[in-house]
């Protein structure tokens, strides 16, 4: 049953990592992942507070899928959209669906930990070489190192080791330590002749910065939206 494949998910990382417990929700609890069944397979990444949904609908039922998305609500981004993923991967754009796109953007360095770990061919939050092909037929990514065999996530039924060692390194389980988070260059736009690689896609005529005074990664001030 569905709720068979949950569980078995949820055991497999409580016992690949000890210090990770997944537990019911007890009217107390404010913060708490809501698995609920919407249009396909999909996550926040780490706490976002409050009821935080998690869709698993009739296509995700693959232990594999379940725990990749459960490990994006523990935190974790897609391995394929590491800052240094061009090292190990090509992203082939002409073969993505349209609206998918977004699924294969790579981050800045200092929008990702790597914490301390190589790129993972076998991540449990590694794509396949076909997820989201337009056709089904066509490679969407294709490994740059020789001899690498990219299988698609609903064929993994673990965590790979460097997923393993990853997580207990954000939450320090086991003596481990977490690394310092990469540092932000200093930032500035004035959003009148710089505006630091951002673009606005509404309608020119409809389109009006806001500014907000607050918190944005590790800067603090101003920023536009």
């Amino acid at each position: 049953s569905i709720r068979d494949d949950i569980m078995r998910a949820m055991e497999t990382i409580q016992n690949q990592i000890k210090c990770i417990k997944f537990k019911q929700r007890d009217p107390e609890t404010r913060d708490y992942a809501f698995l609920t069944k919407k249009t396909g397979c999909w996550s926040f990444v780490g706490r976002q507070g409050g009821s935080q949904q998690v869709s698993l609908d009739s296509t995700c039922f693959a232990v594999g899928v379940i725990i990749h998305e459960l490990i994006h609500v523990i935190g974790f981004w897609h391995e394929h959209s590491r800052s240094d993923r061009d090292e190990y991967i090509q992203i082939l754009w002409e073969n993505i669906i349209e609206d998918q796109k977004s699924n294969f953007q790579k981050f800045d360095i200092w929008d990702n930990n790597l914490l301390g770990e190589t790129f993972d061919y076998d991540s449990i939050m590694m794509y396949g070489l076909y997820t989201f092909s337009k056709d089904g037929a066509s490679q969407t990514m294709k490994a740059i190192q020789e001899n690498v065999t990219i299988l698609p996530v609903s064929s993994k039924v673990q965590l790979s080791d460097s997923d393993i060692r990853r997580i207990k390194k954000l939450y320090e389980c086991d003596g481990m330590i977490r690394p310092p988070v990469p540092d932000v260059p200093p930032t500035k736009c004035d959003f009148e002749l710089d505006y630091c690689h951002m673009s606005n896609q509404m309608d020119p005529g409809l389109a009006l910065w806001k500014r907000i005074r607050g918190r944005m990664g590790s800067l603090k001030g101003d920023h536009t939206t």
